[in-house]
C-alpha cells in the first residue's frame, strides 16, 4: 500500500455468499494490493469496473479521503453519481 493513513481488507461472510474487498485511503491517493483473496470478477459498487483476480491478488487505486469497495460477483455500480458518490 502506497501513501499515509490507509488500510485495507476482506469481509468473507458465509464462505463467499458476500466478499467485498474494501480499501480506506485516509490521507492522499493510494495504490492498494489484497493478497489471499478468493479468484473470480470483482466489481466497483462506485464506478461499476470491473476487475478479473487471478492468483489471489487484487490491485487498485483508491482517492484520498475516500473508500473503494470492491465486490467478488457484485451487481457492480450501486446508486447514481451524487456529491458524496463519484
Amino acid at each position: 500500500m502506497n501513501g499515509v493513513g490507509g488500510m485495507r481488507f476482506v469481509r468473507n461472510y458465509n464462505n463467499g455468499v458476500s466478499y467485498p474487498v474494501i480499501g480506506v485511503a485516509s490521507g492522499g491517493n493510494q495504490s492498494m494490493t489484497v493478497s489471499g483473496v478468493m479468484n473470480g470478477t470483482c466489481r466497483d459498487c462506485i464506478t461499476g469496473g470491473v476487475i478479473h483476480v487471478t492468483g489471489g491478488t487484487i490491485s487498485f487505486r483508491v482517492k484520498g479521503k475516500s473508500i473503494g469497495v470492491r465486490v467478488l460477483s457484485g451487481p457492480g455500480r450501486i446508486g447514481s453519481d451524487q456529491t458524496c458518490l463519484r
